[in-house]
C-alpha cells in the first residue's frame, strides 16, 4: 500500500514538474506573439457607433467593425462578407413582400370591381374565378405579403443586432489570456487529486 502511495506521489510530481515547464513556455510563446502583433492603443472601437451606422444604414456597421478588427492585427475575425449577405436577406425578402402585395391588391381591386357592377369585369386574368375563389387567393397573398413584411423587419433587426453583438468581439481578446491548466493537489494530507485551473 505504501508502494503504491510512493509510485503515485513520483508520477503525480512529475506531472507536476511538466505542468510548469509548460506554462513557462507558454508565457514565453505568448510574450513573443505579442511583440509581433502589438494593439495600437490610440484607436477605440465604439460600439454604439457600429450600432446606429447599422441602424441608419443596413451593413455599416458591419464596415465599420471590419474597420476595427484591421485595427487589431491579432484579431482574425472579418465582418465585411456579412454586408452582401444582409442586402441579399434585405432584397429577397423585400421583394417578395413586393410581388404578394401587388397581387393582393389587384385581387381586393377586382373583388370590390365585381361587387359594384356585378360582372368580372376589372381584369382579364381573373375571368372564370368566382368570388370565393378570389376570396380564398387574397388571403393566401395576404398571409404571404405579412410573413415577407416581418421575414423584411427581422433581416433589418438582426442587421443592427449582430453590428452591436460584433461590436464587442473587436475589442474583446481571449487570445493571449485564456489558459487552461492541471496539476496534482493533495486534499486534507490525506487523499490525492488534479486541481483544474482555467485563467481569464
Amino acid at each position: 500500500m505504501a508502494r503504491s502511495a510512493i509510485f503515485i506521489f513520483l508520477i503525480l510530481s512529475g506531472f507536476t514538474g511538466f505542468a510548469q515547464t509548460s506554462d513557462s513556455l507558454d508565457i514565453e510563446k505568448k510574450q513573443r506573439y505579442k511583440k509581433k502583433h502589438p494593439i495600437d492603443t490610440s484607436y477605440h472601437h465604439s460600439i454604439t457607433a457600429a450600432t446606429f451606422l447599422s441602424v441608419a444604414i443596413p451593413g455599416a456597421g458591419q464596415v465599420y467593425n471590419e474597420y476595427g478588427y484591421r485595427k487589431y492585427s491579432r484579431k482574425k475575425n472579418r465582418a465585411w462578407w456579412k454586408v452582401p449577405v444582409i442586402y441579399g436577406g434585405l432584397v429577397t425578402t423585400g421583394y417578395y413582400f413586393q410581388q404578394n402585395l401587388k397581387q393582393a391588391n389587384l385581387i381586393k381591386k377586382e373583388y370590390l370591381k365585381r361587387e359594384e357592377l356585378g360582372v368580372s369585369y376589372y381584369m382579364d386574368e381573373f375571368i372564370g374565378l368566382s368570388s370565393t375563389t378570389l376570396t380564398a387567393n387574397y388571403d393566401n397573398y395576404a398571409r404571404r405579403r405579412d410573413i415577407f413584411l416581418f421575414a423584411t423587419l427581422g433581416v433589418y433587426a438582426l442587421n443592427f443586432v449582430e453590428a452591436l453583438v460584433d461590436a464587442h468581439f473587436v475589442t474583446f481578446d481571449v487570445s493571449d489570456d485564456l489558459s487552461f491548466n492541471w496539476s496534482p493537489r493533495i486534499y486534507d494530507n490525506r487523499s490525492a487529486g488534479l486541481c483544474l485551473r482555467l485563467s481569464f
